[in-house]
Order: C-alpha cells, then structure tokens, then sequence
C-alpha cells in the first residue's frame, strides 16, 4: 500500500499576521538623525526619556514611537533629519532647537516653560562640555561655538 501526504500548506504572507500589523502600527513614527557636525542632543519617545548625548559628526541615530517623539538639540544647523523617510526643512537658524514629530508631521513647539527651560539645560551642556576639553587639555570642538 502506498500513501500520498498532502502539499504542506502555502505560507500566509506578512500582511496575514495580526501580530505583525500590529507591531507596524504601534511604531509609526521614525526620526532619523545623521550629524555633519558635533551636536548635543535630548530625545523622548512617547513620553519618555530614549537619548541624551553628544552625538559626533558623520554618527547616525534613530528612534521609534508610537505617538511622540520629541528632541532638543543644541546644533540644529549640524544635524540632518529625517522623518518617516522623509527629508526634515529646518527653517530657523536657531541653533538650540526643540522640535516635535507626531503623526501630523514635524513642528517646532510653541515657547512654552519646559522647552525653554530644556533649551537652557542644552546651552548650559554645551558650555560644559567646552569647559572639560579645556581641561582636558583637548582643542575646542569647532562646532560647539560657531
């Protein structure tokens, strides 16, 4: 007697799994930073604290949310941004910036108490770091007072 097996079933493409619609859904928002300069940055993803650094020219960082990412950074002209692959126009010269990225695209928030209180938190952070390569004996970084 010889039995045939059944065709093993056809694999269900990506878009049959719930889970993984469901994944996609809740990281809809991406911001990509690349540096062409040193640049102090602050992000929040969601609310909540993701990145406080300095981040070096020609290093690239990125982050996901759900609803909100938030950054402030203290060389805006020294980053290059992209948001959900889509190039981001910065068009103020500020150098300390706060900028919001939501589901309705890029904004730069109103001058509220907390962005400008993270405002001067950046300002006060890049003179720090200028005052430990003095001491470090190490040059200043050209970006820091341009």
């Amino acid at each position: 007697m010889v039995f045939a097996l059944p065709a093993p079933p056809v694999p269900l493409p990506d878009s049959a799994s719930p889970y993984l619609a469901e994944v996609a859904a809740r990281t809809s928002l991406k911001l990509e930073l690349s540096a062409t300069q040193d640049a102090w940055v602050e992000v929040e993803t969601d609310g909540h604290a993701a990145f406080a650094k300095l981040i070096r020219a020609e290093q690239t960082v990125s982050f996901e949310a759900v609803n909100r990412i938030r950054m402030v950074t203290g060389n805006a002209l020294g980053l290059e941004l992209r948001f959900n692959g889509a190039p981001v126009r910065l068009t103020s010269a500020k150098r300390v910036r706060t900028l919001e990225f939501t589901s309705e695209g890029p904004r730069e928030p109103e001058s509220s108490q907390r962005a400008a209180k993270s405002e001067r938190r950046i300002s006060q952070q890049i003179h720090l770091t200028a005052e430990s390569q003095l001491h470090a004996g190490q040059p200043l970084s050209r970006t820091i007072f341009h």
